[in-house]
């Protein structure tokens, strides 16, 4: 069996690779220039961000391991590293390293308001850097922008991956839902089949075999042949009601959900806290839902899931149960909240809302001044 390697893997393998490379030219080409106490600490610092570089090739690999805290301190020490480097080395060749903080920050799995603070030691340092290089108030103005910018590209790069990986998901998660939709079809018609096949066949051989059995006692056959028709006809009820049974299994396991709500909720909020770093608190016992809205209920929390990781993107989510309800809330200033631009039909809260009065609930949604709520009630 061969395998291939992910392209996009390789590429930034091989990108980061010639960065540390670079990264060791410049420290040497500025070794020698200070005293050796500041070079060994640009060497120091050199070195951790060199392991910081190679280090962020196996985040990638294995992103959904990474908390949004321990992402967030891998880029608070790259950017420590590449400044203490610069400031040691305080070098023509290395008064670029500031360039791989604000790279870092960018990509960190933090919301735009924290990158830029993590970033901003990284932009001072290079303003300061390429002042005492220069003392020209263009070249600073320049520099500066041109990071700034870094860190502009590199944020909207994020983002745009965030958005394709999210839409990748729901489309995993349709297609799953598309198969098991199929499976239950086929498993109905598969059980209609059986039910005509089985039960027809066997109550035709019941009647026939009752019939004959009849038949034998009027014509006063042997006791022994009599016995063996009475035999078969049990042999056939038997089998009859056995039919009936497995055909109602098939049909049973075809509509009834195969996992309880109580079982994949806290599977899916996992999934979710680890492939999309989504903050998600559980308040109140999933087990008071009833269990004729164990369904509906299913359906309300993945509307409001989604919802929120596409239209409040970053935006705590807290899950509230009670006796009576069932609430899922993003947490915020809606004004505020970060739409990823995904397109949707706008029929997903318009269909629930039939579906639950049609099972004698109700459903609401809206924003509230602790944010956006979808509540589904159990009585209208």
């Amino acid at each position: 069996m061969t395998t291939s390697q992910d392209p996009v893997a390789t590429d930034r393998l091989l990108i980061r690779g010639i960065v540390a490379v670079s990264v060791l030219v410049s420290a040497f080409a500025d070794t020698g220039k200070q005293p050796i106490w500041a070079t060994a600490i640009g060497w120091i610092a050199t070195c951790v961000l060199v392991v910081l570089l190679l280090r962020s090739v196996l985040r990638d690999k294995n992103a959904r391991s990474w908390s949004t805290q321990a992402s967030a301190l891998h880029a608070i020490a790259t950017v420590a590293a590449s400044v203490v480097a610069a400031f040691a080395f305080h070098g023509g060749a290395t008064v670029w390293l500031p360039y791989i903080g604000v790279a870092a920050a960018a990509m960190s799995q933090t919301t735009v308001l924290v990158s830029a603070l993590i970033a901003s030691p990284s932009l001072t340092a290079l303003g300061i850097l390429m002042w005492w290089q220069t003392h020209n108030a263009w070249a600073v103005c320049i520099n500066v922008a041109s990071a700034a910018a870094v860190f502009a590209f590199m944020q909207l790069r994020r983002r745009q991956r965030e958005a394709a990986e999210l839409a990748a998901t729901q489309r995993e998660i349709i297609a799953a839902e598309r198969s098991r939709a199929a499976l239950a079809e086929q498993q109905r018609q598969i059980s209609a089949q059986l039910h005509d096949v089985l039960a027809h066949t066997l109550s035709g051989l019941i009647i026939t075999l009752q019939g004959a059995t009849l038949q034998a006692e009027r014509e006063s056959v042997s006791a022994e042949l009599t016995e063996k028709l009475r035999t078969a006809t049990a042999l056939a009820r038997d089998g009859l009601s056995e039919a009936k049974t497995a055909v109602e299994s098939l049909r049973d396991s075809a509509t009834r959900e195969s996992v309880p709500l109580d079982h994949w909720l806290p599977k899916a909020l996992a999934q979710l806290r680890t492939g999309a770093g989504l903050d998600v608190e559980v308040s109140g016992d999933v087990e008071v839902v009833p269990a004729i809205w164990h369904d509906d209920v299913r359906a309300v929390l993945m509307e409001g899931l989604t919802n929120s990781m596409r239209h409040a993107a970053g935006a705590p989510i807290r899950i509230e149960f009670t006796p009576q309800l069932v609430r899922v809330r993003s947490v915020g200033d809606p004004s505020t909240f970060v739409d990823r631009g995904h397109t949707s039909g706008g029929n997903g809260l318009t269909g629930l809302t039939e579906r639950i009065s049609a099972a004698g609930g109700s459903l609401e949604y809206g924003t509230t001044a602790q944010g956006f709520d979808l509540t589904v009630r159990f009585g209208s």
